[in-house]
């Protein structure tokens, strides 16, 4: 990585609650504003969150609860 990349992850968990992946969205800095960065985290959530659903995986007890639903 670079002070010139920035990016967003989020897990992807199995039947257990264990991670066994994520979920990444890398850019340039110069083409991410702040305001971009936060969709790109919510859609990379999303997006980490339907391939633990297919996978037939579920949240860990102690994980954060997050507004997906």
């Amino acid at each position: 990585s670079s002070i010139d990349e920035v990016g967003v992850a989020a897990p992807v968990y199995d039947h257990r609650g264990d991670i066994v992946a994520s979920v990444l969205i890398p850019a340039p800095r110069f083409r991410v504003s702040r305001e971009r960065l936060q969709s790109l985290g919510e859609a990379c959530s999303a997006a980490a969150h339907k391939v633990t659903t297919r996978l037939g995986g579920r949240l860990p007890e102690n994980a954060e609860q997050s507004s997906l639903g």
